[in-house]
């Protein structure tokens, strides 16, 4: 008879202490660590190579007088990103459209380190990003000058004479914020608006002006 008491009650002291058991891990879990859906933003995380073409308010003429015409720079970036903070390399080349017949060297460009930071909006599909670059501005200007005509005395050999315009190098920052989208994996379309800004001061301030860039980008999206 005590038997047929005891175990009744074990079975009600089991059941019981397994729900406190349960009780306290349903308090202990996060639903949303665990839980399998994307988060709605989240730092990126990934790598890539960008193409961009950028348009810019600097006027050649700033470079040269004599100089009109469009100036058109193109950019590659590498670029790698882990939880948000990103770490690349940027090269940017530039065209003089119309350039003078009697340009024998135009070379306008920069390069060095890009720094930033990527955030995820919309489960990864859209990116923003505040970066700041730092490097080296380079500018190489030489043009022939046949308007000299006292060539037979200083040169005799009667070679053409080059007028070596401007050639220098300047420390140079650039900020910059950029939106991507990512209409399907693998392959990114970015805006980006900055500001170059040369460090020496004299001819560089007037360097000093806004860019646009409009760029593609091919990569991992995390």
């Amino acid at each position: 008879m005590l038997l047929e008491l005891l175990v009744p009650a074990t079975l009600l002291y089991s059941q019981s202490t397994d729900e406190e058991d349960f009780v306290e891990l349903e308090d202990f879990v996060d639903e949303d660590e665990f839980s399998m859906k994307p988060r709605f933003s989240r730092p990126s995380s990934g790598g890539g190579v960008t193409l961009g073409f950028n348009l810019t308010a600097l006027k050649p003429s700033v470079l040269d007088p004599s100089l009109k015409g469009d100036l058109v720079l193109r950019n590659i970036d590498v670029y790698f990103v882990h939880n948000g903070l990103l770490l690349g390399g940027s090269w940017t080349t530039s065209t003089l459209y119309d350039a003078p017949d009697n340009y024998d060297e135009f070379d306008f460009g920069y390069r060095g380190v890009m720094l930033g930071y990527e955030q995820g909006l919309y489960y990864g599909r859209l990116k923003i990003r505040p970066s700041i670059f730092l490097g080296q501005m380079g500018v190489k200007l030489i043009k022939s000058r046949p308007d000299i005509t006292f060539d037979t005395i200083l040169n005799p050999s009667r070679r053409e004479v080059l007028e070596r315009v401007w050639e220098d190098e300047s420390f140079m920052l650039r900020p910059a914020f950029g939106i991507g989208f990512w209409p399907i994996d693998l392959v990114q379309l970015r805006v980006e608006a900055g500001f170059l800004y040369p460090m020496q001061g004299r001819r560089w301030e007037e360097l000093r002006e806004p860019i646009y860039s409009f760029q593609f980008v091919f990569g991992s999206n995390r």
